[in-house]
C-alpha cells in the first residue's frame, strides 16, 4: 500500500475529503480488512507502520481521523491520543484492539479515544464510525465557515462521539436510519422503552440535520393539562387571567430547529388536533392571538406506549398517530441486545471517572456475569446508574433477596453469562462452530456440549 503525500492530502482539505491515517505494524489481516472498508472515494488515507513515522505525518498533514493499533514496533497506539490534547490540530483517534482486551478499551475510552473496535468485528462496524466522524466533520465545518470562523492552519473540525453506542445488529441499522433521514426535512416518531435513549435519538437527529435553530423539547406527561395549550402554542398578553405579557411558546422557540415532544402519548387529547395543524400547516396560533405565525422546524416526537392501541382506546387521535408514523425509528430494549452491555457500561464507567475525579478499578466476575444476566427493566438510564454506583465504590446492585428470599446464585448467573456470550457468538460468527469455538477460546467439542446444554440450535442464533 503506497503512502499518500502530505501535500497531496493537504490539497484536498478544502474539500470534502475525509483525510485518514492508519497507524499498524503490518498484520496482512488487519490490512486486508482496513483497505476493504477504507475504500471510499470521498476518503485519502496514508499508512505508517510505527509511532515515529506516525508523528512525523500528524505534523506535516491535518488528518481527521487515526486508526491505531495499542502496540507498535516504538511505542503505543495510545500515545497519539495524549498528542492530540498538546497539539491545535485535532483528530479521532480510533483504537483497534484485540477481541476481548477490556483492559486495553477502557483505558483507551478513558483518555480521549473517538471509538475502541475490535480487529475482528464485522467491518460494517468501522464504516459505520467512519461515516459518522465524516459527517460531524463536515457539519462543523459548515458552522465554522458560516459564522465567519476560519479554521487555524493545519488544524481539522472538532468531533464529538456519537451518544448511540452500541454493535447489534438493531442498533447498527438503527444508526443507519437515522443518518439516512436527519437531513431530510421530515418529522420522526421515536418508539423505545422508559430509558432506552430517545432522548439521545432525538439529540442525534438534530446534530445532523444541519438545521441551524435550536433543539428545543417538553416532556408533555410532566406539564399540567391547564398550561399546556399556553407552554406549547404560547399567548397573547392579556389571553388569560395572570397573562401579564406575551409569551413565545415551544413551537415557536424551535424555529429553524428540532421540537422534541417526549411522551406524546400523554399530550391532552384537545391539543392534539392543534398540534396536527401545525404539522400540517407549519403555521402556529399564539392563545388570545389574531394571526397565525410561520414556523420552519422538524418534530420528533417520542413514546413508550403503542400509540395504536391508544387510538383504540380513544386517548390518542388516530389522524395525528398515521401523521406522525411516516418515519419511525425503533430503539431495542437493552436486554435484546447484550453484546452491547459490556461496551454501554464501560462507556458510562469513564464518563463518571471523569466527572467524579476517580481512578477506575477492575470489575469482580461475579457482577461482571450479574451484568450480562440482568434484564435491565430500566434499559440504558439504569445501566448507566449502576456504572456510577461501580465508580463511587457502591454495589452494582443491590443486594436485596428476591421473592423466596435467596439471592440468584452465582453459578446460575455465570450460567447464563456463558448462554448470552455462545449466542453472540453463534450470531457473529454465522454458526460456524470452528470460528465460533476459537473466538471464544474454547474447543469445538467443549462448544457444541454447551450449545446442547443451552438449547442453542441453530434456530436460537
Amino acid at each position: 500500500m503506497s503512502h499518500l503525500r502530505g501535500q497531496e492530502l493537504n490539497r484536498h482539505r478544502a474539500g470534502s475529503c475525509l483525510n485518514i491515517l492508519v497507524v499498524q505494524p503490518g498484520d496482512p489481516a488487519v490490512s486486508a480488512v482496513l483497505s476493504g472498508v477504507l475504500q471510499r472515494r470521498d476518503a485519502l488515507v496514508a499508512w505508517e507502520r510505527d509511532l515515529h513515522h506516525a508523528r512525523r505525518a500528524l505534523a506535516a498533514t491535518p488528518f481527521d481521523v487515526v486508526l491505531a493499533e495499542p502496540e507498535l514496533p516504538d511505542g503505543t497506539g495510545m500515545a497519539l491520543i495524549a498528542d492530540k490534547a498538546d497539539r491545535l490540530q485535532r483528530w479521532a483517534t480510533v483504537l483497534l484492539t484485540e477481541c476481548g482486551d477490556v483492559r486495553s478499551a477502557v483505558s483507551a475510552m478513558r483518555r480521549g479515544a473517538f471509538e475502541v473496535i475490535e480487529k475482528t468485528s464485522c467491518p460494517q462496524r468501522l464504516l459505520d464510525v467512519i461515516t459518522n466522524i465524516h459527517a460531524l466533520c463536515r457539519r462543523a465545518s459548515a458552522a465554522q465557515m458560516a459564522d465567519g470562523e476560519a479554521l487555524p492552519a493545519g488544524a481539522a473540525p472538532h468531533v464529538v462521539v456519537d451518544p448511540i453506542i452500541g454493535d447489534d445488529a438493531q442498533i447498527q441499522q438503527l444508526r443507519t436510519r437515522l443518518r439516512r433521514i436527519a437531513p431530510v426535512p421530515t418529522d420522526v416518531l421515536v418508539i423505545g422503552e422508559t430509558g432506552s435513549g430517545k432522548d439521545l435519538v432525538a439529540r442525534q437527529l438534530h446534530a445532523l440535520s444541519g438545521r441551524r435553530g435550536p433543539l428545543v423539547a417538553l416532556n408533555c406527561g410532566a406539564i399540567p393539562d391547564t398550561l399546556f395549550e399556553s407552554e406549547l402554542f404560547g399567548h397573547e398578553a392579556g389571553a388569560f387571567t395572570g397573562a401579564s405579557k406575551a409569551r413565545v411558546g415551544k413551537i415557536e422557540q424551535a424555529h429553524q430547529g428540532t421540537l422534541f415532544l417526549d411522551e406524546i402519548e400523554s399530550m391532552p387529547l384537545n391539543q392534539q388536533v392543534k398540534l396536527l395543524r401545525v404539522l400540517e400547516s407549519r403555521r402556529v396560533a399564539r392563545v388570545g392571538g389574531r394571526g397565525e405565525v410561520p414556523v420552519d422546524l422538524r418534530v420528533v416526537a417520542a413514546t413508550q406506549a403503542r400509540l395504536d392501541e391508544r387510538c383504540k382506546q380513544g386517548t390518542f387521535r388516530l389522524d395525528l398517530w398515521h401523521r406522525l408514523n411516516v418515519v419511525a425509528l425503533t430503539i431495542p430494549a437493552l436486554r435484546e441486545r447484550r453484546e452491547d452491555i459490556a461496551p454501554l457500561f464501560f462507556h458510562y464507567v469513564h464518563q463518571a471517572c471523569e466527572r467524579f475525579g476517580v481512578d477506575l478499578a477492575l470489575l469482580d466476575d461475579a457482577d461482571a456475569g450479574r451484568l450480562m444476566a440482568h434484564d435491565w427493566p430500566g434499559n440504558v438510564r439504569e445501566l448507566k446508574h449502576a456504572a456510577e454506583r461501580y465508580v463511587l465504590g457502591m454495589p452494582v446492585f443491590d443486594e436485596a433477596p428476591d421473592d423466596d428470599g435467596r439471592a440468584e446464585g452465582l453459578v446460575s448467573q455465570l450460567g447464563r453469562c456463558e448462554r448470552e456470550l455462545i449466542r453472540t457468538a453463534l450470531a457473529r460468527h454465522g454458526s460456524r462452530p470452528r470460528a465460533v469455538a476459537a473466538a471464544l477460546g474454547i474447543s469445538e467439542k467443549t462448544l457444541l456440549r454447551r450449545m446442547a446444554e443451552y438449547k442453542l440450535g441453530g434456530s436460537a442464533c
